[in-house]
C-alpha cells in the first residue's frame, strides 16, 4: 500500500529499481542500463548488472564501446564484471582487448582477469619459479619411463614434440605449456613417427632435462598449497594450474589471470597469424572453459585459424562445445582431410590434428546422434585421406560402431596404402571383429612404421586372432630382423609354435640377439602381459636354456632362488665373460642378491687387462639402479666408483666421470617398467 501510495505521489517519476520490480525492464534500451553501473545507487546498479548478465550481447556493441571509454571508473569496473560473469560475454571481452583505445582495452583485459580468477582463484597468485617446484608434483619414487623422443630433432620438432609426448604420456599432473613468446618455431605439434633416441626417466626428470638442453626455463602458474603438508592430494589436484615454458631472461613476472588475459588478447590479432595461432593453442592447452567455449564458437563461424588449437585442446581432453554435436562432428572431418599447401608447410598436418582430437570424442553426441553414424555418412570412397581419418576415429574406442566392420575388412585386404590398411585394422578390432579368416599380404603393412607402431599392429592382429595367411607372407616378415622377436612371440601366442621356434633358432647365436628378444618382450610386459610372457619364456628356456635364463632375468622375471643360483654360478668363474658382467648389472638392483653383485662389479676394476664389456657393465648397473627406484645404492655405488677408478687412473676413468655415463642404457634398450611413446599412423600419400 506504502508503494503505491508512494508511485502516485511521484507520478511517472519511476526509479530503475522499481521499473524492475514493475517488469519493464524491456523499455530500456541497454545504453541507460550501462550507465547506471556507474552513477546509480547500490540498488540501480545491482538492478543493471542482472539485466546486462542476462540481454547484453553483439547487438549492444555499440552502447558496450561507449560505456567502456565512460570517465566513470566505477562504471568501467562494473561492465567489466558483467562481462566476466557469463561466458557468453567471453567474446565480446576479447574484442575489446583487440581495440586500439588503451582505455577501452583496458575494461576488456579486467573482464578476462575477472572471468580467469573466477575458474581458478589461485591465478592471482604470483608464479613459481623453478626452485619453488611443488614437490608434491614429483613423480614417485621408483617411476621411470621411456620417451621416445629426439629433443634435438629439427623444428617444428624438438622442444614441441616433446613437451607433447610429455603431456600425452608423461602422466604429468598439469598441462605443460609452450610460451607463445617463445621461438614461434616451436610450435606444439602431436607426435608423429619415430622421433629418434629414446630419453629416460620421470616425468619431471625429463621435463628438467629438455628445459636445460633448449636454454628457456619454466615456471608453475596457478597453483598455491592449501597446507604445509605438500603431498596432500588437495594441494595435487589443482584444475587451471600449469607449468609454462619460457624464455630464459624474460623480465616482469605475471601472475597467473594476467598471463591468459595476454593470450586471449594475442590470440584476436590479426597482423599476425603465427603469434594468434600459438595464443590460441595456449589456451587450448590450459583448459580455461569460458576460452574453449570462444574458440569453438569462432572456429564454427569460420575462424579456421582456430583449428589446431581445438584440436590441441581436445587432444589433451579439454573438448569445446562447438565440436560436439553432428554439425561440428562433420565439419572437423571436413577440415581434417584438408591437405596442407606449400604456404604452411610448417604448420602441423591438419589430417593427424583431427585424428588425436576425434578420438576422445564421446560415443553419443550433444544432440543426441550418434558418433559413429555421422563417421559412417556419406563415406568417402574415393579419398584415402578421409577414409584414414573416420578409421582412426574408430579406433582405440572400447565399443565401436558395428556397421564399420564389413568396410574395414574390406580395406585391410584391399590394395590400398600400408597406412589405411593398418588403420581399417585399428578399427576393426575395436568393432569387435571376429572370425575375420585370413588376411592377405599382411608384411606389406609394416612399410613405415617404427618399434611403437610395429607392437600397435602386432598387438591388433592378436586381438582378431590370425596370422600371416601364406608362407611368403611369414618369409617377409622373417626378414624384418629387429621385429623378429616380437613376431616370434605373436606367432607363438596364435598358435604357430613351429614357425616361432624357427625364428628364435635362427636369432641365437646371432649377435645382439638377446637384447632383440629382450626389446620384443618390453612392451607386452609393461602393458600387463605378465603371464604371457612369462609362458612364452619359458618355452624359450626348454629351446635354449641359456638363453631363456638370462632373458628372464633382463625382465626382471627371475625370482630370488633363481637370480641366488645365477650369482654364484658368476662368481665362480675365474673371468667372467661380457653376458655375465652383464648379468651381475641386473642382478644388482635384486634385494637378496644385490649388494654381492655390486661388490663384484666393483671388484672387477682391479682387474687387469679390464674385463671386456666391464664399462657396459658399470653404466647398465647404474641406469638399473635408478630405474628401479634404487636412488640410495645408485649413489653409494657411483661413489664406490669414482674412489676405485680415479686414484689408480683406471682406463675407464675418463667413462665413469662423464655426468652423462648413468642415463646411457646398454645398447638404448631398457627394461622400463612403463615405456611412454606412441606411434600415430602416417597418412597415406
Amino acid at each position: 500500500m506504502a508503494f503505491c501510495t508512494l508511485s502516485l505521489l511521484f507520478g511517472d517519476q519511476v526509479t530503475p529499481s522499481v521499473a524492475v520490480r514493475q517488469g519493464q525492464t524491456s523499455e530500456r534500451p541497454a545504453l541507460e542500463w550501462l550507465k547506471d553501473l556507474g552513477d546509480a545507487g547500490a540498488v540501480e546498479r545491482q538492478a543493471a548488472h542482472a539485466w546486462l548478465v542476462r540481454n547484453l550481447g553483439p547487438d549492444h556493441w555499440v552502447a558496450l564501446v561507449e560505456a567502456a571509454g565512460s570517465p566513470s571508473y566505477a562504471a568501467r569496473r562494473g561492465l567489466a564484471r558483467v562481462l566476466a560473469d557469463h561466458p557468453r560475454h567471453f567474446s565480446l571481452a576479447a574484442r575489446l582487448t583487440a581495440l586500439q583505445d588503451p582505455v577501452l582495452a583496458e575494461v576488456g583485459d579486467w573482464a578476462l582477469q575477472e572471468s580467469a580468477l573466477a575458474w581458478n582463484p589461485n591465478l592471482a597468485e604470483t608464479s613459481l619459479g623453478v626452485e619453488d617446484f611443488p614437490t608434491a608434483w614429483l613423480a614417485e619414487g621408483g617411476r621411470k619411463d621411456l620417451l621416445e623422443v629426439n629433443p634435438s630433432r629439427p623444428k617444428p620438432g624438438g622442444l614441441s614434440v616433446a613437451l607433447g609426448f610429455l603431456n600425452q604420456y608423461g602422466a604429468a599432473p598439469v598441462a605443460l605449456v609452450l610460451d607463445p613468446r617463445s621461438d614461434p618455431r616451436r610450435r606444439l605439434v602431436p607426435p608423429v613417427g619415430d622421433q629418434g633416441k629414446p630419453l629416460h626417466g620421470s616425468w619431471d626428470m625429463l621435463l628438467i632435462s629438455l628445459v636445460r638442453k633448449h636454454k628457456v626455463t619454466l615456471e608453475v602458474v596457478g597453483w598455491r598449497p592449501k597446507s604445509v603438508d605438500l603431498k596432500e592430494v588437495e594441494s595435487i589436484a589443482s584444475p587451471g594450474a600449469f607449468i609454462r615454458i619460457k624464455n630464459r631472461g624474460e623480465t616482469g613476472s605475471r601472475h597467473g589471470a594476467e598471463l591468459l588475459a595476454r593470450w586471449v588478447h594475442g590470440a584476436t590479432q590479426d597482423s599476425d597469424s603465427l603469434r594468434r595461432i600459438t595464443c590460441a593453442n595456449a589456451l587450448a592447452q590450459v583448459g580455461w572453459p569460458a576460452a574453449l567455449t570462444w574458440l569453438g564458437q569462432e572456429w564454427s563461424l569460420g575462424n579456421d585459424g582456430y583449428f589446431e588449437a581445438i584440436c590441441i585442446g581436445a587432444a589433451h581432453g579439454h573438448l569445446s562445445p562447438a565440436l560436439l554435436d553432428s554439425e561440428g562432428t562433420l565439419r572437423m572431418l571436413q577440415q581434417g582431410g584438408l591437405k596442407v599447401n606449400g604456404a604452411g608447410a610448417r604448420a602441423p598436418e591438419p589430417l593427424l590434428l583431427a585424428a588425436r582430437a576425434l578420438r576422445v570424442f564421446p560415443d553419443v553426441l550433444s544432440d543426441g546422434g550418434s558418433l559413429g553414424d555421422v563417421l559412417l555418412q556419406d563415406w568417402p570412397k574415393d579419398d584415402p585421406r578421409a577414409q584414414w581419418l573416420r578409421y582412426s576415429a574408430f579406433s582405440g574406442r572400447f565399443r565401436a560402431h558395428p556397421g564399420i566392420s564389413v568396410q574395414a575388412l574390406e580395406c585391410v585386404n584391399s590394395q590400398a596404402a600400408p597406412a589405411l590398411r593398418r588403420a581399417a585394422l585399428a578399427a576393426l578390432v575395436s568393432a569387435g571383429g571376429k572370425n575375420v579368416g585370413e588376411l592377405k599380404q599382411v608384411a606389406s603393412m609394416l612399410s613405415g612404421l617404427d618399434a611403437n607402431g610395429v607392437e600397435a599392429w602386432v598387438r591388433d592382429l592378436e586381438l582378431l586372432g590370425v596370422c600371416p595367411g601364406s608362407d611368403a607372407d611369414f618369409q617377409a616378415l622373417r626378414e624384418h630382423e629387429s621385429f623378429a622377436g616380437r613376431f616370434a612371440f605373436w606367432w607363438f601366442l596364435v598358435g604357430k609354435r613351429a614357425e616361432a621356434a624357427a625364428v628364435v633358432t635362427g636369432l641365437v647365436g646371432t649377435e645382439g640377439s638377446l637384447q632383440s628378444l629382450v626389446f620384443s618382450l618390453e612392451k607386452p610386459l609393461a602393458r600387463g602381459r605378465r603371464a604371457e610372457v612369462l609362458s612364452w619364456v619359458e618355452s624359450l628356456r626348454q629351446m635354449h636354456p641359456e638363453h631363456g635364463r638370462r632373458l628372464a632375468l633382463r625382465l626382471s622375471l627371475t625370482d630370488p632362488a633363481g637370480a641366488f643360483r645365477q650369482l654364484e654360478q658368476i662368481l665362480g668363474q675365474s673371468e667372467p665373460d661380457a653376458e655375465s658382467l652383464m648379468d651381475l648389472a641386473y642382478l644388482a638392483p635384486m634385494n637378496v642378491v644385490g649388494a654381492r653383485a655390486r661388490s663384484a662389479l666393483i671388484g672387477a676394476l682391479a682387474v687387469r687387462p679390464v674385463p671386456a664389456g666391464l664399462g657396459a657393465a658399470l653404466e647398465q648397473t647404474q641406469f638399473n639402479l635408478r630405474s628401479s627406484g634404487a636412488f640410495l645404492q645408485a649413489e653409494l655405488f657411483e661413489a664406490d666408483l669414482r674412489r676405485k677408478a680415479i686414484p689408480a687412473s683406471h682406463p675407464l676413468t675418463d667413462r665413469l666421470l662423464n655426468d652423462a655415463w648413468a642415463r646411457r642404457p646398454h645398447g638404448n634398450r631398457a627394461p622400463a617398467r612403463a615405456l611412454l611413446g606412441s606411434q600415430e599412423a602416417l597418412a597415406p600419400h
